[in-house]
């Protein structure tokens, strides 16, 4: 960034992740709905084989790209073709201005419908996240970043380009939310507002940890118009389970990120969650979207995976793992069905430190602060 240029995927774990963690699993971000996912940004890589071969697909640039897309079958593979040793990634400039809103609602039913009406109009943002009420309480507990603590929930929008390009994009956004729903539309005053108001966003799962000792997040994506119907499913989820669930989540692509929580110590809790991961990622499937945005499929979701593919389907991935690990002996057990524990059979993590409830962030909630 000194030198004005950035790696444009920006996963909310950012500051903890690594390269090769997101070429695994193809990680996104707030920005994927402009910028797109990792594969988008990577042109080649390195890659040591289950034989002990070191081959490289791909390279520094476009013209080392041609023929078969190797390096697209390798990002997202999660470790079960080879492990990746050397990246080649695009990097681009950095836009001249970056406009930072955020749209306060009254529910996530009517921030979602704002959504599809904002790109309806033809406006493609560089982001659009969400946060609903619980979530919004326990973010701005831990980040005091400015976020409505009245509000039913609010989306986090962000245009860039050149200044006026940023303004006039800024302005019909804004428009666009009042005439569908918004209470009120603030914009970032200045780059400060502007980093508290992502810091907030990007810290959410940590901030977590104020309402729950534990939980449990999923990845599913929906199309976008599903998303009310979809978030009215997970709610009436909660209420017939008894478990709290958060929703803060990548809204304009449809990425989901419901956080269950509940406290690993209580019997029957850990299951229960897992059951409950179970039915959202079914709801997201059969609402024509899939079982994972950007976390992969890994142990946790080797049986979430038949909810979108045909075992023809699986067999013919299964082939081309094979051509790269022909003894399936890379990251095994991963990714597809039927190989090594099921994940209702994974034991609960060894216990950890617990610290005990000081308060509840709103009156009446039965929370951790």
């Amino acid at each position: 960034k000194p030198q004005g240029y950035y790696y444009v995927p920006d996963p909310s774990s950012q500051g903890a992740c690594t390269i090769g963690g997101n070429v695994a699993t193809n990680a996104g971000g707030p920005h994927t709905l402009l910028y797109g996912v990792t594969v988008n940004h990577v042109t080649g890589l390195e890659v040591a084989l289950a034989n002990g071969e070191l081959v490289q697909v791909g390279g520094r640039n476009a013209a080392e790209a041609i023929g078969y897309d190797l390096t697209g079958v390798l990002v997202g593979s999660e470790g079960t073709m080879g492990v990746v040793t050397r990246i080649w990634v695009k990097i681009q400039p950095l836009p001249p201005v970056q406009k930072t809103l955020m749209a306060v609602y009254p529910d996530v039913a009517t921030a979602s419908n704002a959504v599809s009406a904002i790109v309806r109009t033809g406006i493609l943002p560089a982001a659009i996240e969400m946060m609903d009420k619980l979530s919004i309480q326990a973010i701005e507990a831990a980040s005091h970043a400015g976020y409505p603590l009245d509000a039913g929930a609010v989306l986090l929008l962000e245009v860039d380009g050149t200044p006026e390009v940023a303004e006039d994009l800024g302005e019909r956004m804004a428009r666009v939310c009042r005439e569908n729903g918004a209470s009120e539309v603030r914009v970032a005053r200045n780059e400060a507002e502007r980093q508290a108001l992502w810091k907030g966003r990007k810290g959410a799962f940590s901030a977590m940890g104020r309402l729950s000792p534990d939980f449990y997040v999923m990845d599913g994506v929906v199309p976008r118009t599903r998303l009310p119907e979809t978030l009215a499913k997970i709610d009436a989820i909660s209420e017939r389970t008894g478990f709290k669930i958060c929703n803060v989540f990548h809204a304009g692509d449809g990425n989901l990120h419901p956080l269950v929580l509940f406290d690993a110590f209580k019997p029957g809790q850990y299951e229960a969650v897992l059951r409950i991961g179970d039915e959202i990622l079914k709801l997201c499937a059969d609402a024509g979207g899939s079982v994972t945005g950007e976390h992969g499929i890994g142990l946790e979701k080797r049986e979430n995976i038949r909810y979108v593919f045909s075992d023809d389907d699986l067999e013919v991935m299964d082939r081309v793992r094979r051509v790269f690990d022909p003894q399936c002996l890379m990251n095994p057990g991963k990714v597809f069905p039927g190989e090594g524990l099921e994940p209702s059979k994974v034991p609960m993590p060894p216990g950890y430190p617990r610290r005990q409830p000081r308060a509840a962030v709103a009156a009446g909630e039965d929370v951790w602060v």
